[in-house]
């Protein structure tokens, strides 16, 4: 399995590519303007994660999971040369963005908060995205007309009993893994958002899936995107043709 920084490496490596070709086509940028994401907030157990990467796999577009999100806010360096792959224009708008709509309303002053902001929208600038946790739901919160933001449930017990069977481990070790995880989330959130995270109004689909299996999160979403006319109708007729196959 690749690490985060071979990832992150390999992603960079193929933003750096098409800048690059972008450059010599004289094709124009987004202009500040993002691409298409989805935000995916999620209850520890729930399956969220397993719905962001298949989501992604199917339309072809980034994930951008919590590990690869703080790696690169975490790595100055790294952070600087993907903000370099953004052309003038955008690199203002990213800057004037994190002042105007997100500092002061939702982030805190660190600068691991700034960071944060940075690379997520400087992502999105780049390619259509799947964003897992890191609040991505507040951190775009004023870019709704160009994505969708969802929240994934499950109920305590449902949680318990798919952690311990995914990861091996008994229902008490499972229930102490789930409570240790939700805390620190709900922490993560409060002291960077001063949001709890659990507010259905801050999202625009909310999926419980002990009720809605996996396969059928996927198939949901992808209508949504399509209902919402983030994604055309057309893009996703061709990809209805290839069956859904998730992993529970």
């Amino acid at each position: 399995m690749p690490t985060v920084d071979q990832i992150v490496r390999r992603q960079m490596q193929r933003w750096e590519l098409e800048a690059r070709a972008r450059a010599e086509s004289g094709a124009p940028g987004r202009q500040g303007q993002p691409f298409p994401f989805v935000t995916i907030s999620r209850d520890h157990g729930s399956g969220g994660q397993v719905i962001a990467e298949k989501l992604a796999e199917r339309l072809g577009w980034t994930c951008l999971n919590r590990q690869v999100v703080d790696y690169v806010a975490a790595h100055t360096q790294v952070r600087a040369q993907l903000i370099e792959l953004l052309d003038e224009h955008t690199r203002g708008h990213l800057e004037t963005w994190i002042r105007s709509h997100v500092m002061g309303k939702y982030l805190n002053e660190t600068d691991y908060a700034r960071h944060l902001a940075s690379v997520i929208r400087a992502v999105i600038c780049q390619d259509p995205a799947v964003i897992l946790g890191r609040g991505g739901a507040y951190m775009l919160a004023g870019e709704r007309q160009y994505g969708l933001h969802v929240r994934v449930v499950a109920p305590f017990e449902y949680r318990v009993l798919r952690i311990a069977e995914t990861q091996s481990l008994s229902k008490e070790e499972a229930r102490a893994r789930i409570l240790s995880v939700d805390h620190d989330r709900e922490e993560f959130l409060r002291s960077v958002f001063h949001r709890n995270g659990k507010d259905p109004l801050d999202y625009d689909l909310l999926i419980n899936t002990a009720y809605i299996g996996l396969d059928d999160s996927v198939s949901l979403l992808l209508r949504a995107l399509e209902a919402r006319r983030i994604v055309a109708p057309r893009s996703l007729a061709r990809l209805r043709r290839t069956p859904i196959t998730v992993a529970k």
